[in-house]
């Protein structure tokens, strides 16, 4: 089966603390292959390099650089 990736998933699936990541991890593996769209990829850029706001509204600083994340990006991607 083929599938074009939603950023949510691709997050759960990247995101280890994630309450979803098991469950995205065992959908992509059932895939052959997948794609993504540019909007999809920006949203995974987005969400590791922007600064957040926890659970008990204390701001943190980025999950990664934009660089470390294009890099997790490229090599997920291939």
């Amino acid at each position: 089966m083929n599938a074009l990736l939603a950023a949510n998933l691709l997050i759960a699936a990247f995101d280890q603390s994630h309450i979803e990541h098991e469950r995205a991890n065992r959908f992509l593996s059932s895939l052959r292959e997948f794609l993504t769209t540019p909007q999809t990829q920006g949203a995974f850029l987005r969400f590791f390099s922007r600064p957040w706001t926890d659970a008990h509204g204390q701001r943190r600083e980025p999950r990664m650089t934009t660089a470390v994340a294009m890099s997790h990006l490229k090599a997920f991607s291939r």
